[in-house]
């Protein structure tokens, strides 16, 4: 499924357009839709979206920036599941079972040209992976992207402790850039003659 990039031209830089963003609980590293997960959307406003809808996709950057106006609505839906507060300090958490417990981050993106992909032919967005159907029917075509816990929580050896790289302290100005550990788990299109990021 193909999200609608807003980048110019020749661009090396790839930029997509955040609609929704969930915190999801459930056990599940798919974006696949599961009627066990229980969606958080996180209660942005369109004018908060106008200025924070633009999200670079760098493969190149290890870990996700979120800007700073996110930040309090996602560190109170954050404490509301996990009871504890976000934090990017090392924190003890088990084992990798344990990491389940945390939330995966799904973001909903504007898709290409407000359809599907090319190759992909529905009447019916709930039957297609990767798309909001289930989750969102307003929007039923926009493209998902998971981001499970097993993915934003790193691992330190040296103590077993795990520490977060998602980081929500970016200055609004500079923009959200979603960084490899937001990549993982999906085959990633760039398709620059186009204007369309395929997931």
């Amino acid at each position: 499924v193909f999200a609608n990039s807003i980048s110019q031209g020749s661009s090396a830089s790839f930029k997509v357009q955040l609609r929704k963003m969930y915190l999801r609980e459930g056990n599940d590293l798919s974006v696949m839709f599961n009627t066990k997960h229980k969606y958080h959307v996180l209660d942005i406003t369109q004018e908060q979206l106008n200025g924070i809808e633009k999200y670079d996709i760098d493969s190149g950057t290890t870990d996700s920036y979120f800007i700073k106006s996110l930040s309090d609505e996602f560190r109170k839906v954050w404490m509301e599941i996990t009871g504890r507060e976000y934090s990017n300090e090392p924190i003890s958490v088990g084992n990798d079972s344990d990491l389940l417990k945390f939330p995966t981050i799904v973001l909903q993106l504007v898709p290409h040209v407000g359809g599907v992909g090319d190759e992909v032919q529905t009447d019916d967005p709930r039957t297609v992976p990767g798309l909001a159907g289930n989750v969102d029917m307003s929007t039923p075509n926009d493209v998902l992207i998971a981001i499970p816990p097993k993915h934003y929580m790193q691992r330190n050896a040296k103590d077993n402790t795990y520490t977060s790289r998602i980081y929500l302290d970016r200055e609004d100005a500079l923009g959200n850039v979603l960084g490899a550990n937001s990549m993982m788990g999906h085959d990633i299109l760039f398709d620059l003659d186009n204007n369309r990021i395929g997931f």
